[in-house]
């Protein structure tokens, strides 16, 4: 219970709390967001499992809708009616299932490094459910990146590569 509270303590100072007041306000919201990242991993899910069993191999991943709340993305058709986990979850329809874009990422992770070796200051990627494509930051030039990573992964990759700063530590 002290180590708790030590670690309370200190987040609270690093949030800026001097007094009392503001711990207490400070504790409560970080519990509050605490519960509720809990609340939307729990819901999703409920969500992502629902629509695993609904689509089958045509899952394509669960991603986020315009308005913050969780989104399916399917490569095959979409029954009528859908589960009662999915009421009210907009489903989206897409080119590529999961299984696909994973083995898209795969072909990637397989030559990253040659693709560095290009130039190509590669800072993250990973399967984007939303864009049905692999998702590339780079912190070099877009359009030579996305040129070395079209004749390294292949053209047939959906890749769409974006701007991102590394991490330092």
């Amino acid at each position: 219970m002290a180590a708790l509270s030590a670690i309370t303590s200190l987040l609270l100072l690093s949030a800026g709390c001097t007094d009392d007041r503001s711990a207490t306000a400070s504790t409560e919201q970080v519990a509050t967001t605490c519960c509720l990242a809990t609340l939307l991993t729990s819901q999703n899910g409920r969500i992502e499992d629902a629509a695993v069993e609904a689509f089958g191999e045509d899952y394509a991943g669960l991603g986020t809708a315009s308005d913050g709340g969780p989104m399916v993305f399917t490569a095959g058709t979409i029954p009528e009616p859908l589960p009662d986990a999915l009421e009210g979850v907009p489903v989206g329809r897409v080119r590529y299932n999961l299984s696909e874009l994973e083995a898209f990422k795969a072909r990637l992770d397989a030559v990253a490094q040659d693709v560095i070796a290009q130039g190509v200051r590669l800072v993250s990627w990973g399967v984007d459910p939303g864009t049905n494509s692999i998702s590339v930051g780079v912190a070099s030039d877009l359009n030579a990146a996305a040129g070395v990573l079209t004749d390294r992964v292949g053209p047939d990759v959906p890749i769409s590569v974006h701007a991102d700063t590394p991490v330092m530590t």
